[in-house]
């Protein structure tokens, strides 16, 4: 222990007599933590900011886009006219994320068709990219469900019966050891490991 202690000391007189050193071993590393935690503030990307264009703008668009405004992952700041108006917007900064509803998306739902919505995502940080990838899914799972159900409840059937016809096979989560996904439980420790190995052995 005491050779423990005498070398953290002799580290600390030398990074002090260097300016620099002590910059890129201390400051750095520090400033790099700082940022990169920033982003987990609640131990998982959140609140990313999304923009809509709904050629369609029908109560079934609207169903989705409040159904991402619900979410806690994504933020919808609004809508954009056209795609060249909501890329410009993404290209700024402004959002991380589009949905594009096409003219004929409601149509095909009364139809009884597959309505798609294109999902665009600006994956320029991969974090930020596959998290939201994972969050959209889900969000746009969980309405397709809502939606399917209350077709079969509208045509007889009662709530659980239309459940069973959406999802037939029902899943019970059961996260052990990180209940809430938090990335907290190891970015934190990795961070803090990086730092010291920034600051002792390098």
């Amino acid at each position: 222990m005491k050779n423990a202690v005498k070398l953290f000391l002799r580290e600390w007189k030398y990074l002090l007599k260097r300016p620099r050193s002590l910059v890129l071993m201390v400051l750095v590393p520090i400033f790099v933590t700082c940022i990169c935690g920033s982003g987990y503030g609640k131990g998982y990307f959140s609140d990313l900011k999304m923009g809509v264009v709904d050629y369609s703008y029908t109560k079934q668009t609207r169903e989705v886009v409040e159904a991402f405004r619900q979410s806690p992952y994504f933020d919808v700041v609004g809508y954009y006219n056209d795609e060249d108006e909501i890329a410009e917007a993404m290209r700024d900064g402004e959002i991380v994320g589009c949905l594009i509803f096409p003219a004929d998306f409601t149509r095909k739902m009364q139809l009884g068709q597959q309505a798609e919505v294109l999902v665009g995502i600006n994956s320029a940080n991969n974090l930020v990219g596959n998290s939201a990838v994972v969050s959209v899914m889900q969000v746009v799972k969980t309405v397709s469900s809502q939606i399917a159900v209350k077709s079969y409840v509208a045509s007889g059937s009662s709530v659980a019966e239309g459940t069973a016809k959406v999802m037939p096979i029902s899943t019970v989560l059961r996260p052990w050891f990180n209940p809430q996904f938090s990335y907290l439980m190891y970015l934190g420790l990795g961070l803090a490991g990086l730092v010291y190995h920034q600051l002792f052995l390098s």
